[in-house]
């Protein structure tokens, strides 16, 4: 059985059309390529999905339950297509923050509390 090797392929970001060269198997799909090149490109909708997916990760390892990670996710997305202007979300002892700042950057930001709290 031949072992396939990965090699340089060119690929168009998904957000901005520019050709970049990734690191590609010959097998991916034109969607694994796009990925790709999605990790590299440096154009604004690029940021924005790598910011999304580093966020995605630490719900995920975080709440390990798809529902409340997509909703957070959801969260995200609304206030950076500007439907909200800010969100906080409590899950037991980690608190996520998240809003824009003056540039339409989304922030997002993530605190774990300590804290016990007695309520009788």
């Amino acid at each position: 059985m031949e072992q396939m090797e990965k090699r340089m392929i060119t690929a168009d970001c998904p957000f901005c059309q520019s050709s970049i060269m990734v690191e590609a198997m010959d097998d991916e799909t034109p969607e694994q390529l796009a990925a790709s090149a999605a990790m590299v490109c440096r154009c604004q909708g690029a940021v924005d999905y790598r910011r999304t997916q580093k966020i995605r990760e630490m719900l995920v390892n975080d709440l390990q339950n798809r529902d409340a990670v997509n909703g957070v996710t959801d969260l995200v997305n609304l206030i950076k297509n500007d439907k909200l202007d800010k969100a906080t979300v409590k899950f037991e002892k980690i608190t996520y923050s998240i809003s824009k700042n003056a540039e339409g950057i989304v922030k997002f930001k993530r605190t774990v509390s300590d804290k016990e709290e007695m309520v009788i």
